[in-house]
């Protein structure tokens, strides 16, 4: 455990690194002796291109929100993360199932990744989603087996010219 004050500061240098990401906007303060844990962390996303599901239609969405959870053994314990918006995604639980989110760079979490490395993979994780390993919720299933449809139907065309 990084005793409190170096959580601080890390806490405080990694913020101000993820402010910095194009279309990303970070709110919770972390001021130093009002670090009451776990700390949370609303983060907006604005511009990454995914999809969500509204009376059975898969609809474009570039418009998302998350919060992260900060416990007081970070950086050596990992963050936690749940969705809050809307979203059609074979990774990402919509809120209704828990708002779940399945990353390679959380279940291999180590000391030495950031909020920065983790914000950034989840900015990818919503425009690149992997149908192949979707997790366990009807909507992600859901999700994974309309993206595979979807790439079955396109290399189906690509083959009939």
């Amino acid at each position: 455990m990084l005793p409190l004050q170096l959580l601080h500061m890390r806490v405080q240098r990694e913020l101000e690194a993820c402010r910095k990401i194009p279309g990303v906007t970070i709110e919770g303060t972390v001021e130093f002796g009002k670090l009451d844990f776990p700390i949370c962390l609303d983060v907006s996303v604005n511009g990454a291109a995914g999809m969500t599901m509204l009376d059975g239609t898969v609809s474009g969405v570039d418009s998302h929100r998350f919060c992260v959870e900060i416990g007081r053994d970070y950086p050596y314990q990992k963050p936690c993360v749940f969705w809050q918006t809307p979203i059609f995604h074979p990774n990402i639980c919509p809120p209704e199932e828990g708002g779940m989110v399945c990353i390679g760079l959380l279940s291999e979490w180590r000391g030495e990744r950031t909020l920065y490395s983790l914000i950034t993979a989840v900015v990818h994780l919503i425009e690149h989603p992997n149908e192949k390993e979707p997790l366990g919720s009807d909507a992600c299933m859901n999700a994974a087996g309309y993206l595979l449809g979807r790439r079955g139907d396109e290399s189906k065309d690509s083959r009939e010219h």
